[in-house]
């Protein structure tokens, strides 16, 4: 089962999301509103994706998908936008290292099919990551 973190402070984008997710019986989901209890919950476990909302008050997307690439750096990074410019495209794949960028509002098909390449490329990831490991412990990498 996959775990995903979704973080947006506007309820109404939560609880749809949460009526779009509700039927992927492979997904495990945690919804948050706040970034700093989001965070909190990302210390305690383990998230394959993370989805955030790029125009929050306390805390913007990119900030918030940074930190958690700190805590989990093989995990993906979705941020979702109602406002999209160059600038905050440009920042969000720099510095959170993003795995997509999608607009609000999204099409409900587009955007499970984010989430199913999302966690299929962090099992690439994961696995590469790995046999990297094992490869070297058997003196086959530097």
């Amino acid at each position: 089962m996959a775990r995903i973190m979704i973080l947006d402070d506007d309820l109404s984008i939560l609880d749809s999301l949460k009526r779009l997710l509700i039927r992927k019986k492979h997904l495990q989901v945690e919804y948050f509103s706040e970034p700093v209890k989001a965070l909190e919950r990302a210390e305690s476990g383990l998230f394959e994706l993370f989805i955030s909302d790029y125009n929050m008050p306390l805390m913007d997307g990119i900030t918030f998908l940074s930190k958690t690439k700190e805590i989990h750096p093989r995990s993906q990074r979705i941020i979702l936008s109602g406002c999209a410019d160059l600038n905050t495209v440009v920042s969000a794949v720099n510095d959170a290292e993003i795995y997509r960028f999608i607009n609000k509002p999204w099409h409900n098909l587009e955007f499970i099919s984010a989430i199913e390449q999302a966690l299929e490329y962090h099992r690439v990831v994961t696995e590469n990551h790995f046999l990297s490991q094992l490869a070297k412990e058997h003196g086959l990498l530097p």
